[in-house]
């Protein structure tokens, strides 16, 4: 693993019957990584619904970001996928901050496939981390979850689809997580940053909602 991601460290475990939990400690005994496992979410009927287009984000992205305690965010997208087309990036969600730059966070559709993707961009100027899922076909109705975990490391970019299904891991190459993410600030639902015509979702009927679990360390 690379210098800058891996360090010294031992782990704490147990298991409940709540499930596993865990947290790795530094040689400072400061937690770096922390695991509840299965996550609690609400049911999906409680989940906050998200305006398509441009909005402010949820409260939670403005916590101090001194001390982990957001645990889990996770997103329902539902609608009807486009028309086989030329593979240009499609847009379910994209986050950034203010001023030059690409998006800190986004989720959407890429390549002929329809290949669901993460995008993570926590620094200014570096390239941004792939996860990468299933692909979805043309014309398929869906109805998927996307979640982030915090103090998973590079596991902790997760989906399923449906409330009843189980949370797997994205596929990624990347050495890190969303440890290094801090939430943007502002949101957007169907297109990119740069407005609608921006990398937009070409399906029909995209809805998207919102939940969080937090956890304090």
């Amino acid at each position: 693993m690379p210098v800058e991601t891996e360090y010294f460290h031992c782990v704490q475990a147990a298991l409940d019957d709540d499930g596993l939990h865990y947290q790795v400690l530094d040689t400072a005994g400061q937690t770096r990584e922390w695991l509840s496992w299965p996550p609690v979410l609400p049911p999906t009927e409680r989940w906050h619904h998200l305006p398509h287009g441009e909005c402010a984000a949820p409260p939670f992205a403005a916590a101090p970001t001194d001390r982990p305690t957001t645990e889990l965010i996770a997103w329902r997208f539902r609608g009807t996928c486009p028309p086989a087309g030329d593979g240009d990036a499609q847009t379910l969600l994209a986050g950034w901050e203010p001023g030059p730059g690409l998006s800190a966070l986004w989720i959407g559709l890429l390549g002929r496939e329809g290949r669901l993707g993460v995008l993570l961009s926590p620094a200014a100027g570096r390239s941004p981390h792939l996860w990468h899922g299933p692909a979805l076909a043309p014309g398929e109705a869906f109805d998927i979850q996307v979640a982030i975990h915090t103090g998973m490391g590079p596991g902790g970019i997760l989906w399923r689809r449906g409330q009843a299904a189980p949370w797997s891991s994205l596929i990624a190459a990347s050495s890190w997580g969303a440890e290094r993410l801090t939430w943007p600030r502002r949101w957007a639902v169907g297109h990119e940053r740069r407005g609608p015509a921006d990398r937009p979702f070409r399906g029909g009927e995209l809805s998207a909602a919102w939940a969080s679990h937090a956890h304090q360390l």
